[in-house]
């Protein structure tokens, strides 16, 4: 379990769960207030950011459908991330998929594949920050919530 402080903004608010901002209504804006995350609600919170930033991106670059952000962003990033992380992982990537297929095949390969699911909270903290870093390239801009924990 772990514990931030926040100054309440419509911004901050945004990004937490509707279960946690029914607590929040009666906080007034500009006062600090403390949230307190257990390490098994922490990756659920995680996973609605990403599912945000897939379709973020896919709204500012106006050409790219939500779900093709996703698959791009999980073999790019996702199966990036995890190779250089977890062994295991980056054996079984090795033995099943390195050069076997194209870059649009390995795309529908990462659709069955529940990659983001196998991160850790700071994993996943790590990868909201590798797809906000890379489409800054395209002027894309993602903001990550202040609860999220820097790593």
């Amino acid at each position: 379990m772990f514990e931030i402080s926040l100054v309440r903004t419509g911004d901050n608010i945004k990004g937490l769960l509707a279960s946690d901002r029914r607590y929040l209504a009666d906080v007034e804006e500009g006062i600090p207030f403390n949230v307190r995350f257990s390490s098994s609600s922490l990756p659920a919170r995680l996973d609605g950011i990403i599912l945000s930033f897939y379709n973020e991106i896919s709204k500012q670059l106006g050409d790219t459908d939500p779900k093709d952000v996703e698959l791009q962003c999980r073999l790019e990033l996702g199966v990036k991330l995890m190779r250089s992380e977890e062994e295991r992982f980056d054996k079984w990537w090795v033995d099943l998929y390195e050069g076997r297929y194209t870059y649009e095949e390995l795309l529908r390969v990462v659709a069955g594949i529940k990659i983001i699911e196998l991160m850790t909270a700071k994993q996943k903290i790590a990868y909201l920050q590798m797809m906000r870093d890379q489409y800054a390239d395209v002027e894309v801009s993602l903001v990550l919530p202040e609860w999220v924990p820097k790593i």
